[in-house]
């Protein structure tokens, strides 16, 4: 795969991204309507494709896991929002509370490191993980295409009968599973960049039935139809997979298309609408229980308008923070 942006992987990106937005925007009002906690949990199966498109850009490429710029661009603004969410924790703005003594710089900088300083900051520390280890997966892709998807989806099914996680520290277990979780969709994202010009046509036309397949098995598993076993993981996996394939075949589709320039602005800030939204959330949150409305905060209803405010807020950081870099850069 050349080095251009594919517009199916920004399409992807974007999705994912809204995705894990509606997902928080609706979380505190799921217990209102079943539909809508159904459809919450439908919406996580996007969360894994942010670890597919690290696969397919960063796996995929010689040298990619040892890029300093790359690695400056996740750590710099990693570090300065996990501060800033450490301070709204100090304040009891959500998130958990921090004690208030010497002791919680020990339990800040433990929560930097794992990423459990705010709800949705595991991802980061996974995401660093899987770059250190896209040196092994290229040698492994280079005896077989198909050997780390294999093993880390092997890896992934054992996972949960292994001595191991129960022999480490809760935090460090909960990182590790989560890489060992995650390692499937990156390893498929590496072989999607290499096998791409075949494979992209046949996605394409299969893109509605693997996403009706992937819906239907997260239905399925949250209806407790389909028990999530530690033996059915590769269940989940597999309906992961689906959904991921199905979105690149849509994007396809979209290339070109009106919504095209909309689509292409969200998955460039992607990142840090990722990091920016929940702090856009807690504020909203914090005015409207100022102004006596908390009732309000667990309506349905209040669900588009959490989303939207979000979205647009954690977008207009987004574009401040670029127009910053584009400054010292000039």
């Amino acid at each position: 795969m050349s080095r251009e942006r594919l517009f199916e992987l920004d399409f992807v990106r974007a999705a994912a991204a809204l995705a894990v937005v509606l997902i928080h925007s609706a979380e505190s009002a799921t217990g209102h309507s079943g539909f809508l906690r159904l459809g919450n949990e439908v919406l996580r199966l996007a969360v894994p494709a942010f670890f597919f498109l690290s696969g397919a850009v960063v796996w995929a490429r010689p040298g990619g896991g040892r890029s300093r710029r790359r690695y400056a661009a996740i750590l710099v603004p990693y570090v300065a929002w996990s501060a800033l969410y450490a301070v709204l924790r100090v304040q009891r703005w959500g998130g958990g509370e921090l004690p208030r003594d010497f002791g919680a710089f020990a339990v800040l900088g433990r929560e930097i490191l794992t990423g459990r300083v705010w709800y949705h900051l595991y991802f980061v520390p996974v995401l660093v993980a899987l770059y250190l280890l896209a040196p092994l997966a290229r040698v492994l892709a280079a005896r077989r295409a198909w050997l780390p998807l294999a093993l880390s989806a092997g890896l992934a099914g054992a996972w949960g009968v292994l001595p191991l996680p129960h022999a480490l520290p809760a935090d460090v277990a909960r990182l590790l599973t989560d890489v060992v979780r995650y390692a499937p969709f990156a390893a498929a994202g590496m072989w999607y960049a290499r096998a791409r010009a075949v494979a992209l046509p046949r996605i394409v036309a299969a893109a509605p039935a693997l996403l009706g397949i992937g819906v239907a098995v997260r239905l399925l598993q949250v209806t407790a139809i389909l028990p999530e076993w530690p033996a059915l993981r590769l269940v989940s996996v597999a309906a992961g997979l689906a959904v991921v394939a199905g979105l690149l075949g849509v994007g396809r589709s979209f290339a070109g298309s009106p919504s095209s320039a909309a689509i292409g602005t969200v998955a460039r800030h992607s990142y840090i609408v990722y990091l920016a939204h929940p702090a856009a959330l807690a504020l909203l949150h914090r005015f409207v229980l100022v102004n006596g409305s908390a009732a309000s905060w667990t309506d349905t209803w209040m669900v588009g308008v959490k989303f939207a405010y979000a979205i647009a807020a954690a977008l207009f950081v987004a574009v401040l923070v670029e127009r910053g870099r584009q400054r010292r850069t000039a």
